[in-house]
């Protein structure tokens, strides 16, 4: 691993060294960009699942919501109907609540493609048994040619039908409360969570960004002093004959130093042709 390592950075030094000046100022924003561009696909992500939970609790749960809250009050409506036509004894009225029986039924079935359908099925099985109990005990309360006994099972069975009804909806309703919470405290969160890390990637890229900028500048510094120190030490006739620049880069700083050396050998060359011709 420490081998691969070093290998990693000498390769990373020597491709670093072959690059021009602009092109190594442009690494940190090179850098910052291919960054910015993953963190982005990564809140894409994040904003379309914000997007298909706010979609599902918009067009899913909230209608479905009002839906129970509509049936309950028609299945209110239907036992109060059934109720008036033993009072009056009119069959004709107990015929009338098959429209609100058919209106129940058609707006459940519109919601059973949702993630509820199991609920609804029970709902609508449970709501079948009651109307055909409370009708028939409708009918025969209004012909008044059954037993007491018969009668009160009936009327028993009606009630307990009747409760099972109202508590299934209302089951469902706490449940589809429950996941709208959940899918709004998830929406929060995420938002949060994208948040904090969008406001730690742009500090992280901030400090990234200024020490890439400031090891650039540091080299392009030590290059540039050598190359000042070297051309006045020949400005005032200090030449070290013995000494060339370094330099690993390059670059146009590089060439510079590449120029000064071969300067400082031809210099070298003439000097020793003058000492030769002094002896």
């Amino acid at each position: 691993m420490k081998n691969k390592s070093i290998s990693f950075f000498k390769q990373f030094t020597k491709y670093y060294n072959s690059l021009s000046i602009l092109k190594k100022f442009l690494i940190p924003s090179i850098a910052g960009f291919m960054f910015f561009l993953l963190f982005y696909i990564y809140i894409l992500s994040n904003t379309n699942y914000m997007k298909e939970s706010i979609t599902k609790v918009n067009k899913e749960s909230i209608p479905l919501y009002e839906t129970l809250f509509d049936n309950e009050f028609l299945l209110q409506k239907i036992s109060f109907e059934l109720n008036n036509a033993v009072v009056v004894k009119e069959l004709d009225l107990i015929k009338e609540t098959n429209i609100y029986a058919k209106e129940m039924q058609k707006k459940l079935t519109f919601h059973k493609d949702t993630i509820y359908k199991k609920e609804l099925d029970n709902i609508q099985k449970s709501f079948n048994e009651y109307y055909f109990e409370a009708s028939n005990l409708s009918k025969d309360l209004i012909d008044s040619t059954s037993s007491y006994d018969y009668i009160h099972f009936k009327t028993l069975l009606v009630v307990s039908t009747y409760k099972k009804v109202l508590n299934q909806y209302q089951n469902l309703r706490d449940k589809i409360k429950n996941e709208i919470k959940k899918d709004v405290n998830s929406i929060y969160e995420t938002s949060s969570w994208v948040l904090f890390n969008s406001s730690f990637a742009f500090i992280l890229w901030i400090i990234l960004s200024s020490l890439g900028l400031f090891f650039i500048y540091k080299d392009m510094s030590y290059k540039i002093s050598q190359i000042v120190e070297e051309s006045e030490n020949i400005a005032h006739g200090k030449v070290n004959f013995h000494k060339r620049l370094s330099s690993d880069s390059i670059d146009e700083l590089g060439l510079i130093v590449n120029s000064i050396n071969t300067f400082i050998s031809k210099l070298e060359e003439s000097h020793k042709d003058l000492e030769y011709a002094k002896e």
